[in-house]
C-alpha cells in the first residue's frame, strides 16, 4: 500500500481504454505520459507524478522514466522495436532498485526473458484461454514471395485470389478482415 505502478502500453492508441479503467478505480492517482501531449501537458502529468499528486501512470515506453518516489509495480509489454533505450531493461532495474514487482506481458515474449522464465529466474503466467472466452480469429498465411516464373515484386494469381477473396467473404458477412504483411528488416532473402 502508498506505493506507486507504471503500466506502459504497446501504442498510445491504447491509452484511452486503459486509462478509463484506472481513472474508475483511483481517480485523481492517475496521470498519463506519451508523446501526443503537448510539451506543457506533458511536463504538468510529470510534476504531478514528482510532486506525489499521481501515483499510477499510464504511458508508452517513455513512462519507465516517470519520477514515481516508489515503484511497487510496473507493468511492461515486450517490444522489438530498435530504440536507444530498452524499456524492458530500464523496468527491470527501477524494479530492482525499489524493490517493486515487474510483470511483462507479451504475445510473443522476448526469447532471452521466456529463456530465464523456463530457467526459474522469472515466473512464467500463461493465459490458458482468451479474455471473455472469445474465439481465436481464423488466420490465412499466404507466402507473397513472387515466384520464379512470376516478374520481381508481382503477386503469382493464386496469392491475389486467396487474398481478394478472403477479404470479399469478411465483407459479406460482415466480419473483419485483416491483411498484415509480415516486413522482417533481418531477411535479406525475401
Amino acid at each position: 500500500a502508498g506505493r506507486g505502478a507504471i503500466v506502459m502500453v504497446p501504442e498510445i492508441a491504447l491509452t484511452p481504454s486503459l486509462l478509463q479503467l484506472f481513472l474508475t478505480h483511483f481517480g485523481r492517482q492517475v496521470a498519463v505520459l506519451h508523446s501526443c501531449l503537448s510539451t506543457g501537458e506533458r511536463y504538468d502529468e510529470w510534476k504531478r507524478v514528482r510532486d506525489g499528486q499521481a501515483s499510477v501512470v499510464i504511458g508508452t515506453r517513455s513512462a519507465v522514466f516517470a519520477p514515481l518516489a516508489d515503484v511497487g509495480l510496473m507493468s511492461s509489454y515486450q517490444s522489438e522495436s530498435m530504440v536507444r533505450y530498452h524499456a524492458r531493461e530500464v523496468a527491470k532495474f527501477r524494479c530492482t532498485h525499489h524493490k517493486g514487482l515487474l510483470l511483462l506481458g507479451s504475445a510473443t515474449p522476448a526469447v532471452e526473458s521466456r529463456y530465464a522464465a523456463e530457467m526459474g529466474q522469472y515466473h512464467l503466467f500463461t493465459l490458458r484461454q482468451r479474455y471473455n472466452a472469445h474465439q481465436m480469429p481464423k488466420v490465412r498465411l499466404v507466402d507473397m514471395k513472387p515466384k520464379k516464373h512470376s516478374p520481381a515484386h508481382t503477386l503469382d494469381s493464386f496469392s491475389e485470389l486467396v487474398c481478394s477473396n478472403s477479404l470479399r467473404a469478411a465483407r459479406i458477412s460482415n466480419a473483419v478482415g485483416l491483411l498484415k504483411e509480415e516486413m522482417r528488416r533481418l531477411n535479406s532473402l525475401i
